[in-house]
């Protein structure tokens, strides 16, 4: 009688170590994708949260035009604060500081805020904004 042999069923411990390496090799390429999306999705907020920052500033200094033409006073340029950077109320992970020369011959003063983060400052700027303050009351 001859002896039969049974053909052989599932998988070899070589073809199961050889799968878990592909797929471990994938799952860590997933990751790091992961991870860089992430990375620049925060990139991405702070720009977004800086320059939403800027725009504010620009936008308080309009509302405060007297104000701001007193500070200016007889000069042509002023920093505001005069000196560095002012944490920003809502976030004091940011700063900004803005930059305010009168236009000669028109009563207006054309405005360029900086924001940079606290911990940077005065590192490279995340946003500027800039804006036209009407000075004297009238805006035509």
């Amino acid at each position: 009688m001859k002896a039969r042999r049974k053909r052989q069923q599932g998988a070899s411990l070589i073809e199961i170590i050889v799968a878990v390496g592909v797929l471990a090799v994938g799952l860590y390429a997933i990751a790091t994708g992961l991870q860089s999306a992430r990375a620049g999705t925060a990139v991405a907020l702070r720009a977004m949260k800086a320059e939403t920052i800027a725009s504010n500033v620009v936008e308080l200094l309009q509302c405060s035009a007297p104000d701001l033409e007193r500070k200016l006073g007889q000069t042509t340029q002023a920093r505001i604060p005069a000196e560095g950077y002012t944490a920003w109320e809502a976030d004091r992970s940011y700063a900004w500081a803005a930059k305010v020369e009168r236009l000669s011959n028109k009563p207006a003063a054309l405005v360029e805020v900086t924001v940079v983060r606290t911990k940077d400052a005065p590192a490279t700027p995340l946003a500027t904004a800039k804006g036209l303050v009407v000075l004297g009351g009238d805006a035509r």
